[in-house]
């Protein structure tokens, strides 16, 4: 019996709220490095198809958790580990799952980030990315993009469509939670 796998790795690297990230290869950890994450909430990382770092979001810093807006203060970090240029002010609200990375089609260079915020007006948004900007360190080029409002909660997700090319997005409303 012969099989034959191929896989992109764009999720070999993995960030945690406590600043640490590791990086992945086919036979376990590659390393361990230190992130700017410093939240309770979400993250969300993509690498690229040899398994390198692109760039990371987190929820709103440990220190921002009791300011009264601390909604509209996730973050999205480049490579290096620092704030993206406009990478500041993204909304996010500290829950679990509540962001997502994926590529634009048909450009390498392009992302989005995908947020669900139930804390202040439950909403889902996505920011773009662009890579090719800042030597390759990227530049957010539109924030905060609402694309639905309502009952919406933590919980995101997304399939690859059929056609290889575009992607469903899944969320939890407020009404499926047990």
């Amino acid at each position: 019996l012969t099989t034959f796998a191929k896989a992109q790795f764009t999720n070999l690297n993995w960030a945690f709220g406590d600043s640490c990230g590791i990086k992945f290869n086919a036979t376990g950890i590659d390393s361990i490095y230190r992130t700017s994450v410093n939240a309770r909430g979400s993250c969300a990382i993509i690498s690229d198809s040899l398994g390198n770092l692109l760039f990371y979001a987190a929820s709103p810093d440990l220190e921002l958790f009791q300011m009264p807006t601390m909604y509209d203060r996730g973050r999205i970090y480049n490579r290096q580990h620092i704030k993206m240029e406009n990478g500041d002010s993204i909304f996010s609200s500290n829950w679990y799952k509540e962001l997502l990375i994926l590529p634009w089609p048909d450009n390498s260079n392009k992302f989005i980030v995908m947020a669900t915020n139930v804390t202040a007006g439950a909403r889902i948004s996505y920011s773009e990315v662009d890579l090719s900007f800042n030597n390759g360190l990227g530049k957010v080029m539109s924030k905060n993009n609402v694309l639905d409002t309502g009952n919406i909660t933590d919980g995101i997700t997304a399939i690859r469509h059929g056609n290889g090319r575009d992607w469903w997005i899944v969320v939890r409303s407020w009404k499926d939670v047990p």
